[in-house]
């Protein structure tokens, strides 16, 4: 004998109003046309709201348990109400399932913009129609995966979890949880993105991140060949010959040297291939060493052959003479032609 599937429940946290009030009358509307029925082909039993708990007791106690055991909770964020928030918190700090809307329109809150908050028009049918398909394929989501469940609560208690932790590994992930959650706020901020990529240098870990150019300038110092008295990287030009999604390879140029570094993301960090001094590449006024473009690589001197370059990164202007020009901007200082 097949044992019975155990139903499941949902309880949904709204602004509900007093009887006959434009909220009340929104609220039920939501209710029974649209989370309801989506609730009903997911096989859930009909929804629970605060005012039709019949329990008696304290209302308050009621649907905090309510919020902490149901299976699924949903919350309807529509004119910002404190009391939405606090019940939506509680259930944010206990990692389980909840799915929210709003009405189209208003302002998704800061701490849970990055979340997939639904927009609803209750007054548009195919916003309706939509509104129900996606909490459907929210709730399929959740089914498929039950413990992949964060939210900025749970990431906060698990990052400062992580900070506490002895292992340096974890205080490091730790820092940059943390300074991905300012990102949020601040995503233009290179900084914080350098800092988070020494962090991820540190650790031995790159998580699909590019060094940006001023980070891969000052990769030259760490060359045996380096001349700090007479080359400064924050001056130096820098010239991007090979891109893939898993790597780049960057030519910088020094008054002094031509520098090759290759980032590759599955690497712990970009590092220094080759370099050359500037009397193997320029005599005079007149870039000297040989450079010859083939169809996808590029010789440079005679050592350094056969490296791959991305046509695309040119436009179909000749590579050899885009590196030769990029050679005598900072070696010659009388180069003519713009680089692209």
């Amino acid at each position: 004998m097949n044992e019975e599937k155990k139903s499941r429940n949902c309880f949904v946290i709204c602004p509900i109003g007093n009887e006959g009030t434009d909220i009340r009358k929104r609220s039920d509307g939501v209710l029974n046309y649209i989370i309801a029925p989506a609730l009903k082909q997911c096989g859930y039993e009909n929804p629970v709201r605060a005012d039709v708990m019949s329990e008696p007791g304290n209302i308050t106690s009621h649907v905090i348990q309510q919020i902490i055991e149901t299976d699924l909770v949903i919350a309807d964020l529509t004119g910002h109400n404190p009391n939405v928030f606090y019940e939506l918190a509680i259930r944010h700090a206990i990692k389980k399932p909840v799915i929210m809307i709003i009405r189209t329109g208003e302002t998704i809150p800061f701490d849970i913009a990055q979340d997939r908050v639904i927009e609803l028009d209750h007054r548009d049918l195919t916003s309706i129609n939509k509104c129900i398909e996606v909490i459907i394929k929210q709730i399929r989501s959740i089914e498929k995966e039950p413990n992949k469940i964060d939210s900025p609560i749970s990431t906060a208690i698990d990052i400062r979890l992580l900070g506490q932790s002895d292992n340096l590994q974890d205080k490091g992930l730790s820092k940059i949880l943390e300074m991905l959650q300012d990102i949020r706020s601040t995503l233009s901020d290179r900084e914080l993105l350098e800092e988070i990529l020494k962090l991820l240098q540190d650790m031995g870990l790159r998580q699909e991140i590019f060094a940006d150019i001023k980070t891969i300038k000052r990769f030259i110092t760490r060359s045996k060949n380096f001349d700090s008295s007479e080359e400064d990287p924050s001056n130096a030009e820098t010239l991007l010959l090979f891109h893939t999604s898993k790597q780049k390879t960057w030519l910088i140029s020094t008054n002094e040297r031509l520098y090759c570094i290759l980032d590759d993301i599955r690497e712990s960090e970009p590092y220094i291939n080759w370099t050359i001094p500037k009397e193997d590449l320029v005599e005079g006024d007149k870039v000297t060493v040989k450079i010859l473009a083939k169809d996808h690589t590029i010789d440079i001197g005679e050592e350094h052959q056969n490296w791959l370059y991305s046509k695309r990164l040119f436009n179909n202007i000749d590579v050899a003479a885009s590196v030769r020009q990029f050679i005598e901007r900072n070696m010659i200082k009388t180069g003519k032609a713009e680089l692209m």
